[in-house]
């Protein structure tokens, strides 16, 4: 039996890469072919937003339901196709304010008596789009200052502080 993996990442383009893997032994258990997956999604994208599909594999090959864990109401902005398990974004999102990443549990039920399910985890990497400029703070700094020539080299004469709207937790280089 083998079964297709996919990793995606949605820019201003999109790109696929996939790998197929072969299991030898025969199961009859439901599983998705990974426990966890990854995914890339630009921030501010217009939806729907195509995130993805995640197909579980089952042994006997039984009809398959999927769906999501009953999410917190931030969640509810993806949305799982029962029958293909390809996952869709319903509205936008922004790192600046929502965060970087998110973490989505999926599962998948056979359709047989007693059913069987299968889960893993989908985490959601968002990506940033440089919307806001470094913009120096505005506080009680000088907006000129003079230097004596015979100031030192090593001398500090000035503190000045940016910001960058879009990666408050990283370093900027002046």
């Amino acid at each position: 039996m083998s079964f297709l993996r996919s990793f995606v990442l949605l820019s201003l383009t999109a790109s696929f890469q996939y790998s197929v893997i072969t299991c030898s032994k025969k199961t009859d258990s439901l599983f998705f072919p990974e426990k966890v997956f990854y995914v890339g999604l630009v921030e501010e994208t217009e939806p729907p937003v195509y995130v993805g599909q995640f197909e579980a594999i089952d042994g006997d090959n039984g009809e398959i339901e999927y769906f999501l864990e009953e999410p917190l109401e931030f969640y509810k902005r993806f949305e799982m196709d029962s029958e293909t398990g390809v996952i869709t974004l319903k509205s936008k999102l922004d790192r600046e304010r929502e965060g970087g990443q998110f973490y989505l549990t999926l599962f998948a039920r056979d359709r047989k008596n007693p059913s069987r399910e299968a889960s893993c985890e989908l985490r959601v990497q968002l990506l940033d789009v440089n919307e806001y400029p470094p913009e120096f703070a505005a506080f009680d700094a000088p907006s000129s200052i003079k230097i004596s020539e015979t100031v030192n080299v090593t001398a500090v004469v000035g503190t000045f502080l940016a910001i960058d709207g879009d990666n408050w937790d990283e370093v900027l280089t002046y």
